[in-house]
């Protein structure tokens, strides 16, 4: 459960995100422009030069299945490390839900660092994941854009497809109000046309 008025503020901050990037309010999101304009390098595991290959092979495939993505934090500084070996829109994903993390300068429960502390993995609370988990969900789809995808009457797959996003993400908005908050609208324009 989300801590009182913080879906109303997701909601603004997808808002903001969209003016701060010049996108309209139903445009789709890039989570790679985001991490850009946050100053938020995003690598896959073979882009890490210091890595040994030895690790590199497990993350890529050994255990690909085992961890989507990583936000390694280096004094203030932030890095995103995305599976590779996973779709080009369950990375997307992944990343606006490791952004959300970094917009909501969320205080990791687990730290995991390296010796001197200059480099750490951060691991977040149940809370925090779900916050993250709804903030990156309403930068992907805010509420104008469930509007506009309903409007235009777009199938669950088309709008999956515009918006690079899961069906399960698509399930998520519009089973948390997204589509109540719709009906409650075309009554009200309906109740002032009258």
């Amino acid at each position: 459960m989300v801590r009182r008025g913080f879906k109303p503020w997701a909601e603004e901050t997808a808002v903001r995100v969209r003016k701060e990037l010049s996108l309209s309010l139903a445009a789709p999101l890039d989570p790679f422009k985001l991490a850009e304009s946050l100053s938020v390098p995003v690598l896959a595991p073979e882009e890490l030069n210091d890595l040994p290959d030895e690790c590199k092979g497990r993350l890529q495939i050994e255990h690909s299945d085992n961890w989507s993505a990583v936000t390694v934090t280096i004094g203030k500084e932030h890095l995103v490390i995305l599976n590779s070996a996973h779709d080009v829109v369950q990375r997307k994903i992944d990343l606006a839900h490791e952004l959300a993390h970094v917009i909501l300068h969320h205080e990791s429960s687990n730290l995991f660092a390296t010796p001197g502390g200059s480099i750490a993995l951060r691991i977040y609370g149940n809370e925090q994941k779900e916050e993250a988990s709804w903030l990156a969900a309403c930068l992907l789809l805010p509420r104008d854009a469930l509007f506009y995808i309903r409007r235009r009457g777009l199938t669950d797959e088309e709008a999956c497809a515009e918006y690079g996003i899961t069906e399960a993400t698509l399930r998520f908005r519009c089973g948390a109000g997204g589509d109540v908050q719709l009906r409650r609208t075309q009554r009200f324009t309906q109740l002032r046309k009258r």
